[in-house]
């Protein structure tokens, strides 16, 4: 027997951000898109590199003290400040936001952040598909940032989405609810071709509402729009170097 669907405070931005972020790999993984774990491993790489210099200089500083280790100690302070550095920029600058690396069933690469800048080219090029989100403050919309690349091609074509939370969370009078995936689902394949090509071949059920249905469901909880912006509907080229 399954458990119930966990209840979060609806009024809670980073709750409802959390628990829509959580779900968007369960869905993925029912499509046959690969996860890609790169951005963890080297997150754990990094991290226990940081903690096995300051491990090593602890104990070669006890058992010969620390004159006699001075040089090694100097050395291995500079090495651990490196790595936290790169820990650091790897956390907030690369990893920022993701959600989501992997592959599509049929080799496309996407790309989802919330960021700009030229390293989301580099990210593109190294991953088949990420996925990343954020929120405004006091804003309860939704929003990724995706861009997609074609199996063999440099072309990324880039563009924004977002929808009100309620479009698929429930909500009762004590301002608890839950997230119901079916509308989540239905959000993504409307507005990520890639999703809906992949979700049509699978069968999965997620395009098969009508029109009419989704409209008419949309008109009472809000309904995910693409956010116009220079990128949207282009093509951007990643340069190779």
């Amino acid at each position: 027997m399954s458990n119930p669907p966990s209840q979060i405070a609806v009024h809670s931005l980073p709750d409802l951000k959390n628990t829509t972020d959580d779900a968007l790999p369960n869905y993925l993984a029912s499509l046959k898109f690969k996860q890609s774990h790169r951005l963890t491993d080297v997150r754990l790489a990094l991290s226990f590199a940081a903690f096995a210099t300051a491990a090593v200089t602890f104990v070669l500083d006890y058992k010969f003290g620390f004159e006699a280790q001075k040089t090694f100690t100097t050395v291995a302070v500079c090495v651990y400040f490196f790595l936290n550095t790169a820990l650091t920029y790897w956390i907030w600058g690369v990893e920022r936001g993701k959600v989501y690396e992997g592959t599509a069933p049929n080799g496309t690469k996407v790309h989802i952040s919330p960021h700009s800048g030229a390293w989301k080219f580099v990210l593109t090029k190294l991953c088949q598909l990420s996925l990343a989100s954020y929120t405004e403050k006091h804003s309860p919309i939704y929003r990724l940032r995706v861009h997609t690349q074609k199996p063999g091609s440099s072309d990324v074509y880039t563009f924004h989405i977002s929808a009100p939370f309620s479009t698929w969370f429930s909500a009762d009078s004590r301002g608890m609810g839950e997230l119901v995936s079916k509308p989540l689902q239905q959000w993504l394949v409307n507005e990520v071709p890639l999703i809906a090509e992949v979700d049509t071949a699978k069968g999965s059920g997620a395009t098969g509402e009508s029109a009419g249905a989704l409209k008419a469901k949309d008109s009472g909880s809000g309904t995910g729009t693409a956010v116009a912006t220079p990128s949207q509907g282009t093509r951007n080229k990643s340069r190779r170097k």
